[in-house]
Formats: structure tokens, sequence, C-alpha cells
């Protein structure tokens, strides 16, 4: 299965753009450039517990959320547009070979050429300075560095990213970078708190990079989601049926699953899903017990930015469910009807409120 440019119209809502920083009081607060500090964070509102990441920034550096319904560059582009004084600029976002989940947008070596007038910008404000990426994988792989020395060309910036998972060790990820381009000065600007007690990677699945999904309802792919927002990208046709099971841990719910990006000629897809860790119903429609799944919906590309998951809980003659879906094991059927599709699904993960009683 080959990648595919999604256009930058199928990504993002159109809203009006919102950046938001964090205070030293941890409020949400519009705020301009704080000319002074060189060292500029942006932090993506999709990796796990952003919060935690936006309070653990040393007080000498300027921390900004990028916000996830809007185009990541687009706000990046604008605070940049502030000051020429920036020395060290680090992202910290979801990433894969290639690939930078920034807001609503996915940057990669397919589409960096439609960003390139706005990443030329960059350079007026950090042309010679260090461009630090926690990204998973991202420098992973010919098609990474062949991103990042496209991304140096364009911002004049030193580059470092990293070959393999950033974040917890627990979780296989490490908070050094081990791929360079050009000198970078910058070290890591969380405090040591974070480091000891973050316990997320910045990474997505990408079947482009990760491998091809499986086809077969008995063994499935299985993702094991996360506190935070999950992301699968793949690309499907009408003769690719694609499975995956995930699991939702105890203490969690799954809150939603947003389309963050669909791309096909044909518009329309399908989903299906079921408890446990097979899918029981395949085959023709005619052949497929609709009453034995969970739920069903269409998929096109007006639904992206909506959770789709509430469509799938209503798929008529099917079991059936609203709200989130409780902890445990559920296999998903993916399938284009037709021409093929590239889709992106954010599974959001939140945990259940704990019912407190009352003592006479």
């Amino acid at each position: 299965m080959t990648s595919q440019t999604m256009p930058i119209s199928n990504l993002c809502s159109g809203r009006s753009m919102i950046v938001e920083r964090l205070s030293s009081d941890h409020k949400l607060v519009s705020s301009d450039f704080e000319a002074k500090k060189q060292t500029l964070v942006f932090i993506d509102q999709s990796v796990k517990d952003f919060m935690m990441l936006m309070s653990g920034i040393q007080a000498d550096v300027e921390a900004r959320l990028i916000t996830a319904s809007e185009d990541g560059i687009q706000q990046i582009t604008q605070i940049l547009s502030q000051s020429t004084s920036v020395k060290n600029v680090h992202l910290i976002a979801h990433g894969s070979s290639g690939s930078l989940k920034l807001g609503c947008t996915e940057l990669n070596i397919d589409n960096i050429e439609e960003y390139a007038e706005q990443l030329k910008n960059w350079s007026n404000s950090i042309g010679g300075a260090s461009l630090l990426i926690y990204g998973c994988e991202v420098a992973a792989t010919l098609t990474g560095i062949r991103f990042l020395e496209r991304l140096h060309q364009l911002t004049k910036a030193s580059i470092t990213a990293s070959t393999q998972k950033v974040g917890s060790s627990e979780q296989g990820g490490r908070w050094q970078l081990d791929y360079q381009i050009g000198q970078v000065s910058s070290e890591l600007t969380f405090l040591p708190f974070i480091k000891d007690h973050y316990s997320g990677v910045f990474a997505n699945y990408n079947e482009n990079v990760n491998g091809d999904i499986s086809d077969d309802p008995e063994n499935p792919l299985f993702l094991q989601l996360a506190a935070g927002v999950n992301s699968l990208r793949a690309t499907s046709s009408a003769g690719d049926i694609e499975y995956v099971t995930v699991n939702i841990p105890a203490g969690f719910q799954l809150e939603s699953i947003i389309l963050a990006s669909y791309n096909s000629t044909d518009d329309i897809a399908f989903a299906a899903v079921q408890e446990g860790t097979t899918f029981t119903e395949f085959g023709l429609p005619s052949e497929i017990d609709v009453s034995r799944l969970l739920g069903w919906s269409h998929i096109n590309a007006n639904q992206v930015g909506t959770n789709v998951l509430d469509n799938i809980g209503r798929g008529a003659g099917t079991i059936g469910f609203t709200g989130p879906l409780a902890s445990g094991d559920y296999t998903f059927w993916f399938q284009q009807t037709g021409e093929p599709s590239t889709y992106t699904y954010e599974f959001n993960v939140t945990p259940i409120a704990r019912r407190h009683q009352l003592l006479a």
C-alpha cells in the first residue's frame, strides 16, 4: 500500500485559529510571544497528558499549546512571526517515519511542499537556530531522513530528531534524540520530574510505516490503547479489509473516535465493531448477521473532525450502544467500498470518573 497525499482542506475544521499557552498558574490564556525568551516549545494537544508536559517546562522557556482542531503549521507560523530572537524551537508531537502530527495537520514527506512557503517563513525566526523534534521515529528509515533534510532546507534550522520511540522508558521510549543535521545547541527543556514520571510516548500507528494491517478476522492487528489520543492511519480499498483489535485498559473508557482525516475519490467507507479479540461476521453482505455486531456506520469526508463512534453505535439492526465504550477488547472492521482511501482515526481514551461514597 502506497502513501497518499492528504489535501489540507480535508484535515482541518476551518474554524478561526486559537493559539494558547499555559501561564505559570497553569491557566490557558492568550498571550503575545515573550520576545526575551530564546527557547520556544510547542506541545501538540493530542499527546498524552499534555497539561503535565506544559507544567513541566523550565521557567526560562516559552511554552505554547498547538490546539488539536486547527492547522498546526499555521499556528506555529503565526507565533514565530512575532519574534526574530528565537534560538531554539522544540516540537512535542506524535510522529512516525517522515511524519509529524501538528494540530489537525499531518506534515509528512508527501505534503511538505504544500507548506513550503510557510516553512520558509520560519527561517526568518529560526534560520540558523536549533529545531528539536520530539516525535517517535521521525528520523527512522530513508523516508524520515528525506523529510528532515527537506525541512532543514526550507527552515534553514539545524535539526535533531529520533530514530526510536520518544518518551517513557517503560513504553520503550527515550528522551535522547539520535539523528542530527547541523549543529544543535539546545537540550531537553523539561524539569526532571517529567523524565521520571511521564508515562507516554509520542507515537501513532501508521500502516505505511509500521506494517500492513491484518486482513484476517481471526487474527487482527492488536493495539494497546493508552490514556489520551491514539492515532491509526491507513490506506484501504474495496478489496482490502482491515481488522484491528483495541484494548481499553481497566479504569478507562473510549470516549470518542474522531475521523481526523479522510481522502478518497469514492467518498464512502465502512466501519463496524464487535466485542472481543476476533471478528466473527465477515463475507458478503448477505452472509453477515448484523444483529451480532455491536455497531456499524458508513464513513465519508463530511465526517472529518467529528466523533464517528456515536454513528457506529446507532447502526441499524445491531446491538447498539450510546456513550463511551467501557474497558475491554473490541475488534473493528474497516473497509473502503470503492476507490482507495487514506484515513486517520483518533481513539480518545479517558479515565472513568470515580464515584465517592458519602459516609454518615
